[in-house]
């Protein structure tokens, strides 16, 4: 019996433990419009050159005691692009009551310098002007929870962007949420602000994590095969005639 206290208390150990771990800020970053037309998988988008994306960005805070008293009241960030996939994100903006003082859209600026445009700066620059700020006069609980998520979740939609894809390589990119940080690297307690079952969090005592989009242009096979049989069928007809 004694070992099987053990395990018995090891294993609430442990389950306490993953709770803690799984409590946290997720800044998702999902797609909702592929050249103004709603996409299936808001995660995955397969796309060519030219299309426009249009991006939602959601804070979702989640707890651990399974109750939807999360709140939420600001962030502070960039949006960058990485992969083979280049495009420019643009017209980023934030949604009422994360309009409060202090907030911002945040600038497009190619701070990785790979060829496209990202919003905001890499994440220990030291000036805001370009960062993307969401942020509300007074904490918002007015989330929508999560359907089924355990610990209970609520998610709070921030803002958004739109992702312009370029000519050229094909592959994947992937659009993620880099939160803001002091020069040193350290993480500042100004630059995010929400609530965990009911009790105040910041980017120094919360963790702040992302959820980011991928972004796919497919070779184009499909278009290679069907030149190769146009040209089969014309070769036939001109040996048939």
């Amino acid at each position: 019996m004694g070992k099987l206290a053990v395990a018995a208390a090891v294993g609430l150990a442990s389950f306490s433990a993953m709770q803690a771990a799984n409590a946290s800020l997720v800044i998702d970053i999902r797609a909702t419009t592929l050249n103004g037309v709603p996409v299936s998988d808001p995660n995955v988008v397969t796309a060519g050159a030219g299309d426009v994306i249009g991006i939602q960005i959601i804070g979702r805070a989640t707890g651990t005691n399974a109750l939807n008293d999360e709140a939420f009241q600001g962030v502070h960030g960039s949006l960058q692009s990485l992969g083979s996939v280049l495009g420019d994100l643009g017209n980023s903006f934030v949604t009422d009551p994360f309009t409060g003082n202090g907030s911002q859209g945040g600038s497009a600026f190619d701070f990785d310098a790979d060829g496209d445009l990202d919003i905001g700066s890499t994440p220990t620059t030291s000036a805001g002007t370009n960062f993307w700020i969401a942020r509300s006069a007074a904490s918002t609980t007015a989330g929508t929870p999560v359907a089924g998520a355990d610990p209970a979740s609520e998610t709070f939609v921030l803002g958004g962007a739109t992702f312009t894809l370029k000519a050229g390589a094909t592959g994947e990119s992937f659009i993620d949420f880099l939160v803001r940080k002091a020069p040193t690297g350290a993480n500042n307690l100004a630059y995010g602000t929400w609530t965990e079952d009911n009790g105040g969090k910041n980017a120094v005592t919360g963790v702040i994590t992302s959820d980011g989009l991928t972004v796919r242009v497919p070779e184009p096979t499909g278009l290679a095969l069907a030149g190769l049989a146009t040209l089969g069928l014309l070769a036939r007809r001109r040996n048939n005639a």
